[in-house]
């Protein structure tokens, strides 16, 4: 993965079509992590999530959750 930098100074990576952003104020005010989708094929983005991480017992929690998310899919 390679960190890069959008028009508003955060850093990112990019995932296949997912960017997991690292944001100073979140939608509610607090410095977090956003999860968006691009649209397409362009680099236009869809409105994300995005997550409070005062801490990285919250990061871990939420990486536990993907790889759980992703273990039920492929237990099917």
């Amino acid at each position: 993965m390679i960190k890069q930098i959008d028009s508003k100074g955060n850093e990112y990576f990019d995932v296949e079509n997912i960017r997991v952003t690292c944001v100073g104020k979140t939608w509610g005010g607090d410095s977090g992590i956003r999860i968006q989708a691009y649209k397409g094929t362009g680099k236009s983005l869809h409105q994300g999530a995005e997550l409070p991480v005062p801490d990285a017992a919250t990061a871990y929690k939420l990486i536990a959750a993907i790889v759980a998310a992703f273990e039920l899919k492929n237990s099917i």
